[in-house]
């Protein structure tokens, strides 16, 4: 059950942008193997060849994209969506939002410095491995490099009715409050139900590793993390999944160990956790 509680949003929330810019996948349209599939399959529509500048030596470049990712995935984690290409997060989650990105963009950095450092033995060789495929003037310098794979987080007030002050006809005015109102309570059902998501996924990953043959303790803390923050990612107040969250939070309370070395306990746990994933698989 969703409250209507949109009117105090904007005192308990923040909207933010996370905004990729010249990230250069480190490949080209291979022009002449577009021309000859072109030509094999008598048309032009939608032929699109990619060739690898870097065969053989793309390593630098890939730890730079697992950067680029795993700052989309906390990105993703720590927020809920709200617009598109926007994303909300509840006031008291913000200075763990800033430390977690913080953290991962200090990632980025590393491996862009990396990259940086071998960038020109990995132009040699990339155009060595490429056997005449390739040429310099297809890669970017070194110095380009600087203004490559930059990442941007922008923060904006979650906006609702009473900042509507423009000057029109009283009917108007009210007729587009009320729109406002009621997209926020849209948007913050979809919230709710991106929490109900992601509980049930973790209580589903939960539930097949207690079943699974071989017990691995990244779930609990995964678990242990999302059910923590569920009352405050819970900005529409919902009663039924702070229940919810209490209950995943309970299987998390016992540690690997006993879990492997107690069949009890475990037993227990499985139990719980099988009620609690039957409860949630409507959110799968």
């Amino acid at each position: 059950m969703v409250e209507k509680v949109t009117g105090s949003l904007k005192e308990r929330a923040i909207l933010v942008r996370l905004e990729r810019e010249n990230c250069w996948l480190g490949k080209r349209t291979d022009q002449s193997m577009k021309a000859e599939i072109e030509k094999r399959k008598g048309t032009t529509d939608h032929v699109e060849v990619k060739r690898n500048l870097f065969p053989g030596c793309d390593q630098p470049l890939e730890q730079v994209f697992n950067a680029i990712n795993h700052v989309d995935y906390v990105y993703r984690r720590r927020t809920l969506p709200w617009l598109p290409g926007v994303n909300i997060i509840a006031s008291p989650l913000f200075l763990q939002f800033t430390q977690a990105m913080n953290d991962a963009m200090t990632q980025l950095d590393r491996a862009k410095d990396e990259l940086r450092s071998n960038w020109d033995n990995m132009v040699r060789t990339g155009i060595q491995n490429s056997k005449g495929t390739a040429h310099i003037s297809e890669y970017p310098s070194k110095d380009d490099l600087d203004n490559m794979y930059q990442l941007h987080l922008t923060y904006y007030p979650v906006h609702d009715s009473s900042d509507w002050r423009v000057t029109l006809p009283h009917e108007v005015v009210e007729d587009i409050k009320q729109r406002l109102e009621d997209d926020n309570e849209r948007r913050l059902a979809t919230a709710t139900n991106e929490i109900w998501h992601r509980l049930a996924k973790e209580i589903e990953a939960a539930w097949k590793n207690l079943n699974g043959a071989k017990l691995r303790p990244e779930w609990i803390e995964r678990l242990r993390e999302l059910a923590h923050s569920i009352p405050d990612l819970n900005l529409a107040n919902d009663p039924d999944l702070e229940e919810a969250a209490k209950k995943a939070k309970a299987l998390t309370e016992e540690d690997i160990e006993t879990l492997k070395s107690d069949k009890v306990v475990k037993a227990s746990v499985q139990e719980k956790a099988e009620d609690l994933y039957n409860q949630l698989k409507e959110f799968m």
